[in-house]
C-alpha cells in the first residue's frame, strides 16, 4: 500500500511546522492505510499554532568582567535549554545559541558552554534565529 502525503503550505521553515509536523503527517498516513482511503487533516490556525510548538525555555548564567570605562574584558556564558520529552533539534539550536553568543563584540576572553535539559514537558522547536536571539539577549543584558 503505497501513502503519499501533500502538504498545501507549509511556512518559511522557520522552525514548528519544521519538526512537530511530522507528528500529524504519520498519524494521517497511518489513518490512510488502515482505512484504505484518501484522509485529509485541515486545522484552524488555533489548533495549528498549539502543535507546531514553541521557542524553547532558555537560561543564561553569566559572569562579565569590564574596565572602568565600560570595554568588557572577559565574559562566560553557561546555557541551559528545556529541550521536553524528545530531543528534537535541540542540540542544533544549542549549538546555534553559543556560537552566536558573543554577538557583534570582540572579548577576549569569552567562553559559553550549554546543556540540553530532558524534562518531562511537550518538545519545542526552533523559531526564527534558531537560538541565537536567546544567547545575545543575555550578552545585551
Amino acid at each position: 500500500c503505497k501513502v503519499s502525503v501533500k502538504v498545501k503550505r507549509m511556512g518559511g521553515a522557520f522552525g514548528g511546522k519544521e519538526v512537530l509536523s511530522t507528528f500529524a503527517a504519520a498519524r494521517m498516513a497511518l489513518a490512510a492505510k488502515r482505512l484504505r482511503r484518501p484522509v485529509r487533516l485541515v486545522l484552524d490556525r488555533s489548533e495549528d499554532m498549539e502543535i507546531s510548538g514553541q521557542r524553547e525555555p532558555f537560561r543564561g548564567e553569566f559572569k562579565c568582567a569590564y574596565e572602568l570605562n565600560g570595554k568588557i574584558t572577559a565574559f562566560t556564558l553557561h546555557a541551559l535549554i528545556n529541550g521536553g520529552h524528545t530531543a528534537s533539534i535541540t542540540k542544533e539550536i544549542m549549538d546555534r545559541a553559543l556560537s552566536h553568543a558573543h554577538n557583534a563584540y570582540h572579548i577576549p576572553n569569552f567562553r559559553a558552554t550549554g546543556v540540553c535539559c530532558e524534562t518531562n514537558w511537550y518538545s519545542f522547536t526552533a523559531f526564527r534565529g534558531f537560538g541565537a536571539p536567546q544567547a545575545m539577549l543575555v550578552m545585551e543584558t
